[in-house]
């Protein structure tokens, strides 16, 4: 299945199936980077995949912005910066802000495109690194 297959499959998903793909296209990523036992990462991906179940998405997002690492322009935690070289700790930066704005991005406001913008910027960067990408049939 390549990129655009992929988009169209998550066109017509819902924001929170949208938001269980980037998390998994993130454990995709720090699987392969050989970081996804940081307590960071677990604590994000926890995070992320709990937005289907929330019931109370302005807590969830609130949650999410207290978080050591929030993809929310923060500097990386000094665990990731310990374990990745300048210009992957860069890529796993730009990464985690596109996944973590999959479901931020049309929270308080109408519907747009841009969450599929973003998801389209997580497969690409996927696709840059070598990186498996995970099937967006999560329905």
């Amino acid at each position: 299945m390549d990129r655009y297959e992929r988009l169209r499959m998550l066109e017509n998903a819902s924001t929170s199936n949208k938001q269980l793909f980037g998390a998994a296209c993130l454990y995709q990523y720090c699987t392969a980077k050989g970081i996804q036992h940081c307590a960071c990462v677990v604590e994000l991906l926890a995070h992320l995949k709990s937005m289907p179940i929330s019931e109370n998405l302005p807590a969830w997002a609130a949650a999410g912005a207290a978080l050591q690492l929030s993809g929310r322009g923060d500097a990386l935690p000094a665990e990731i910066e310990h374990l990745l070289s300048g210009e992957d700790a860069d890529e796993f930066g730009m990464l985690v802000e596109c996944v973590v704005e999959i479901g931020l991005v049309d929270m308080f406001g109408g519907s747009t495109d841009l969450p599929l913008q973003f998801a389209r910027r997580t497969i690409e960067i996927l696709e840059r690194a070598g990186i498996q990408i995970p099937d967006p049939s999560l329905e």
